[in-house]
C-alpha cells in the first residue's frame, strides 16, 4: 500500500457505490409495489444484472489501458487501473450476493424514502419538452456541443504537469577549476550566510549543502569544484477560503507550520536576483530551482548537436537569450560549460637541434610547475607537509618566458625560442543523445504566465534558421514526453473503446444501442474541459488520462438507461421507462462526484498531480448524467422509427 494506491482507491470511491445503488434502488422499488421480499430481491437483481455487470466492465476496461503507459508517468499511475479493478470486482461480488440478503432483512414496503414525486414531474417536463423538437434537438446540441468544446479547447493553454507549491528549492554551483573543495566551502558559506539572512523573511525552515556533489541538472556531478544546497520552506499561508478553513477541518496536520507568505516561483525568482548581485568571486556557474514533479527535470530542454564548434556556442547563445526575454521564464541555463584550459607544446626545429624533445622539457617543466612535497614534520596541530611550486605557476605569459636548462650545458633559454604553444580550452563533458554529441539549453517556466509549449511555439522561427545551418535540434523536457504520451494515450483510447464497445454489443446484441451509448463519450468532454475552466486549472497530461478513464465511467448510466428505455413501444413509454431511472443515475453520479471531492476541491501538496484527472472524471461525469437523460432518450426516439412516429399527448 503506497499512496498512489490509495489515491486510486480515492478515485474510484465513489464509482464503487455506484452497483449497490441501482441493485438497492430496484430492490425497493419491487418491495414498494407490495412484492414478496425474497422475489424482490431475486427479480431487482435479475432486471439489473446484465447492465450492472456491463457498466462494470466498462469501467475496468476504461483504466486497464492505463498499464500500458511507458517511463516515469506509467510507473507512477500503474498501480491506479490494478485498484480500481479488484475494488470493482470486489464491490461486484458484494451488490450481487450479500446486498439482496442484507435487503430482505433491512428494506420493508413501508420504509419512509425521499419523496422524489416533485423531481420526477419535472425531469417528465423537461423530456417531454426536448422529445417534441427531438431532431432539432438533437442537431443542434451535436454542433453546439462540438464546436463549444473544440473552441475552449484550442483556447485553453496546456501544461505537461499541473504546478504544485512545494515546500524545497535548490541553489547548486561551480567555481572555476583553480578552486580546491576547502576554498569552495569558505565562498560557499558566504551564500549560506545570505540565505539566513533571509530565513525569517521567506519563511526558511532548513539549509544544507553538499560539496563536491551536484543532482540537479539530472544527472549526478563529481568534482571538487561544484556545490548544491537543499532548502526547506514552511507551507504557505492559506490562500482561499477553503485552504484557510475547511482544510484544516479535515488535515491531521499542525496549521502552526504554514507561515510562508510566497509562493516557491517568487521565492526562486528573488533569490536567483540577489545572487546575480551578489555573486563570489570564480563563481562559473550557478542556478536557483524549484522542487519539481520528478517525472521531468526540466521544463524545457532543447539539445544542439553540430560539428562547429563556434556555431554551437553562438546558437545556444541566441536562444538563451530569446527565452530569457519572456516573461514567466524561472532560470535559463546550458551544459556547454568550458572545460579545464588546456596547453599542448610542439618543440620546434632549433629546440630539436639543441637537445630538447617533449619528454625532457616536460619532466624539466613538472619540477616546478607541479606541486611537490618536499618533507613532512609535527607540529601542535599533527602532521605537516612542506609543498613548493613556482608562485607564478598560472600565468601563462611567465610560462612562455620561463628558462629552461639545455641539455648537457650549464646555459638556459627561453621556452618560447625552443617551442610553439598551442592553447585548447574544450567542454567540460561529453553528452550523446540518439548518437550525436550534443549541449542543452534547459529552462523552467512559471505555469501562471507561459507554459514550456507556448515558449518552444514562440521558438519555432529560431529552430528552423539553426537547422538550415545544419544544427541539429532535439528536444527533451516536457515536450520529448509530451510526444510519447501522444502515442501511448491514443493507443490506449482505442483499446479502451474496443473493450467497451465489444462489452456492449455483448450486452445489446445491437449496433444501433452500441453507438447510442458511444455517442456519449466524445460530448462528455465538454463537461471536462468546463471543469478546468471553473477551477482555473490549465490542461494537463493527467487531464488526458483523467477523460481516458471517462470514457467507461461516464457509458455506466447510459447502459441502465438504454437497457430500460429499448423495451418503450410509444414515446409515452419512454418517458415513463426513463423517469424510473432518474433517482438512481441521480444518486450514483452524486455520490462519484462526491468520491472525487476531496481531489477536486481539497488536493495538496503533489496529490495536485492528479486534481486534473479527478476533475476530468468528476465534472465530466455531471455532464454525462445530463447527456444520459435528455439527450440518449433523444437520439433514441429519433433512430427508433416506431417511437419517432408517435404522437405526444399532453
Amino acid at each position: 500500500i503506497n499512496i498512489v494506491t490509495l489515491i486510486g482507491a480515492l478515485l474510484v470511491l465513489g464509482i464503487l457505490v455506484d452497483d449497490a445503488i441501482i441493485i438497492a434502488e430496484n430492490i425497493q422499488r419491487h418491495i414498494s409495489l407490495g412484492e414478496d421480499k425474497l422475489q424482490s430481491a431475486i427479480l431487482g437483481v435479475k432486471e439489473v444484472l446484465v447492465p450492472v455487470c456491463a457498466s462494470s466492465l466498462t469501467t475496468i476496461f476504461a483504466f486497464i489501458p492505463m498499464m500500458m503507459l511507458s517511463g516515469e508517468l506509467g510507473e507512477f499511475l500503474k498501480m491506479i487501473p490494478i485498484v480500481v479493478v479488484v475494488l470493482i470486482i470486489a464491490s461486484l461480488i458484494e451488490s450481487f450476493v450479500f446486498l439482496p440478503l442484507h435487503a430482505l432483512h433491512v428494506l420493508n414496503k413501508d420504509d419512509k424514502e425521499l419523496d422524489w414525486t416533485k423531481a420526477n414531474e419535472l425531469y417528465k417536463k423537461c423530456l417531454l419538452a426536448v422529445l417534441k423538437y427531438k431532431k432539432s434537438f438533437i442537431f443542434g446540441f451535436s454542433i453546439g456541443a462540438a464546436l463549444i468544446t473544440i473552441y475552449l479547447i484550442s483556447s485553453m493553454r496546456y501544461q505537461m504537469f499541473p504546478d504544485f507549491d512545494g515546500s524545497r528549492f535548490y541553489i547548486s554551483g561551480e567555481f572555476d577549476v583553480n578552486h580546491t573543495v576547502e576554498e569552495v566551502k569558505k565562498k560557499t558559506q558566504e551564500i549560506e550566510k545570505k540565505l539566513l539572512e533571509k530565513k525569517n523573511e521567506f519563511g526558511l525552515k532548513t539549509v544544507s549543502y553538499t560539496l563536491g556533489l551536484r543532482t540537479s541538472k539530472g544527472y549526478g556531478e563529481v568534482k571538487p569544484t561544484v556545490f548544491e544546497f537543499t532548502i526547506e520552506a514552511y507551507d504557505r499561508v492559506p490562500q482561499n477560503f477553503v485552504d484557510a478553513y475547511i482544510t484544516p477541518l479535515l488535515s491531521f496536520e499542525e496549521q502552526e507550520s504554514r507561515i510562508r507568505e510566497q509562493s516557491m516561483d517568487e521565492v526562486t525568482l528573488y533569490f536567483s536576483k540577489l545572487f546575480k548581485e551578489f555573486k563570489p568571486k570564480g563563481l562559473v556557474d550557478f542556478t536557483v530551482k524549484k522542487e519539481g514533479t520528478g517525472l521531468v527535470e526540466n521544463d524545457i530542454e532543447i539539445f544542439l548537436a553540430t560539428k562547429n564548434k563556434a556555431l554551437l556556442l553562438e546558437s545556444i547563445e541566441k536562444l538563451k537569450k530569446e527565452i530569457s526575454s519572456m516573461k514567466g521564464i524561472l532560470f535559463v541555463d546550458d551544459t556547454a560549460k568550458k572545460g579545464v584550459k588546456e596547453l599542448k607544446i610542439e618543440i620546434n626545429e632549433y629546440g630539436e637541434s639543441l637537445g630538447f624533445n617533449e619528454t625532457n622539457v616536460a619532466m624539466l617543466l613538472s619540477s616546478s610547475y607541479l606541486k611537490s612535497t618536499q618533507t613532512k614534520g609535527l607540529d601542535e596541530e599533527g602532521i605537516i607537509e612542506f609543498v613548493t611550486y613556482y608562485k607564478e605557476k598560472d600565468s601563462f605569459e611567465d610560462f612562455e618566458d620561463f628558462e629552461i636548462q639545455i641539455p648537457n650545458t650549464n646555459k638556459v633559454i627561453s621556452l618560447n625560442e625552443i617551442a610553439s604553444f598551442n592553447y585548447l580550452e574544450n567542454f567540460d563533458s561529453i553528452y550523446k543523445k540518439n548518437g550525436l554529441k550534443v549541449k542543452s539549453v534547459i529552462a523552467d517556466v512559471n505555469n501562471d504566465l507561459i507554459t514550456a509549449t507556448e515558449v518552444l511555439a514562440k521558438l519555432e522561427k529560431t529552430f528552423e534558421e539553426l537547422e538550415k545551418n545544419d544544427v541539429n535540434i532535439i528536444f527533451g523536457g516536457e515536450q520529448e514526453k509530451n510526444e510519447q504520451m501522444e502515442k501511448e494515450l491514443s493507443f490506449a483510447f482505442f483499446i479502451a473503446i474496443f473493450l467497451i464497445f465489444l462489452t456492449l454489443l455483448a450486452m445489446f446484441e445491437s449496433f444501433k444501442s452500441t453507438f447510442l451509448i458511444l455517442s456519449l463519450i466524445p460530448f462528455s468532454i465538454t463537461g471536462a474541459v468546463f471543469g478546468h475552466i471553473i477551477l482555473g486549472l490549465n490542461l494537463t497530461l493527467t487531464s488526458l488520462v483523467g477523460m481516458l478513464g471517462l470514457a467507461g465511467v461516464v457509458v455506466n448510466d447510459a447502459i441502465v438507461m438504454l437497457d430500460f428505455i429499448r423495451k418503450s413501444e410509444s414515446l409515452e413509454e419512454l418517458i415513463q421507462r426513463a423517469t424510473l431511472r432518474l433517482r438512481p443515475i441521480i444518486i450514483t453520479s452524486v455520490t462519484t462526484f462526491l468520491g472525487l471531492s476531496t481531489l477536486i476541491f481539497f488536493a495538496t501538496g503533489q496529490s495536485k498531480l492528479l486534481q486534473p484527472l479527478a476533475t476530468s472524471l468528476g465534472f465530466g461525469l455531471i455532464w454525462g448524467t445530463i447527456l444520459t437523460l435528455l439527450f440518449l432518450p433523444s437520439l433514441y426516439a429519433v433512430l427508433n422509427k416506431n417511437i419517432s412516429k408517435d404522437n405526444l399527448h399532453e
